[in-house]
């Protein structure tokens, strides 16, 4: 099982593949590249995202519900 995990971090994912997850524009990507925001590796003309790294973006943008059903508020 950790061997799954461990591919599915370390894989790296097509510019495509990126927008289709965080439901963004090519455009926005381009722009979260210029800014620093995620980082990226280029091979030519295509460019890539490591798993591991759009993992930890979202889990910094994370925000935890203030209401769970089933609590005594």
């Amino acid at each position: 099982m950790k061997n799954d995990t461990e591919n599915i971090i370390n894989k790296w994912l097509p510019s495509d593949e990126v927008c289709r997850l965080l439901m963004i524009s090519k455009r926005t990507l381009q722009s979260y590249r210029d800014r620093g925001i995620l980082p990226f590796a280029q091979i030519g003309r295509k460019i890539y995202y490591k798993a591991s790294d759009i993992d930890e973006y979202l889990n910094l943008h994370y925000i935890k519900a203030a209401y769970q059903k089933g609590s005594a508020a």
